[in-house]
């Protein structure tokens, strides 16, 4: 079974890919069904939950090497966390003639009080329709015993994951911010 699971994915590559999709369809399915969860046990007793925390990354701008001067490039952040992996896709953004990217957006992840977390920021060069990963870095984030992650930046230098090669700076601001019960119902047209 392994060995035609493994030739299967070696054969065909979209096979592989849509398998890939489907672990990750179910692992945010699993993430909807968890919030369900959340939200019913609020409608019982709001008291229990007062708020809903999420951690907010704003990746906001980036200075690459010269070598990669007027480049396509896009960031991918995933937050893992006690055996969960959540991914998101940060807009693709041309570099300027001297190296500078700017993103300007924001990703926000489900946070649990308490919450121990790994931060995974990738940095991928797309040419037309594939994309090459040229940088990575994780960071832990403060998190557990009752600890969490309120607010920090982290300048993050990127070195190539092929060659070692300095690649960049990255600026990330991560904060965590909380919604009442009352403003989730407002937003959700409640």
């Amino acid at each position: 079974h392994v060995f035609k699971r493994t030739f299967w994915s070696i054969a065909h590559p979209t096979a592989m890919a849509a398998m890939i999709v489907a672990r990750r369809n179910r692992a945010e399915q699993e993430l909807r069904r968890r919030a369900s969860v959340v939200a019913e046990e609020l409608a019982r007793d709001p008291i229990v939950f007062p708020e809903i925390q999420y951690l907010a990354v704003h990746v906001e701008d980036a200075n690459l090497a010269p070598r990669l001067a007027n480049t396509t490039v896009q960031v991918v952040v995933e937050l893992q966390s006690e055996g969960n992996s959540f991914r998101k896709q940060v807009g693709v953004a041309q570099s300027d003639g001297f190296g500078r990217v700017h993103f300007g957006s924001t990703c926000m992840f489900p946070w649990f009080p308490g919450m121990a977390a790994t931060m995974r920021v990738t940095l991928s060069k797309k040419v037309h329709l594939m994309s090459r990963t040229i940088a990575s870095m994780e960071v832990k984030l403060p998190g557990g015993n009752g600890i969490d992650p309120w607010q920090s930046e982290h300048d993050m230098v990127l070195f190539s994951t092929h060659s070692g090669r300095f690649v960049g700076d990255l600026h990330l601001d991560v904060e965590l911010e909380a919604l009442s019960i009352q403003e989730l119902y407002s937003r959700a047209g409640g």
